[in-house]
């Protein structure tokens, strides 16, 4: 698994176009979402 600093992370989200950053938005609270319903998850 990657290991990127928030500031990496920004730098990759930056330049991204704002369809694309909802799109990861989406993705990300729907993981966070199902990683809370399985309480072992393993998602994060």
């Amino acid at each position: 698994m990657n290991s990127y600093s928030y500031n990496e992370v920004l730098e990759m989200i930056k330049p991204m176009n704002n369809s694309s950053k909802r799109k990861l938005i989406v993705d990300i609270s729907t993981l966070i979402e199902l990683s809370s319903i399985k309480k072992d998850s393993k998602l994060i």
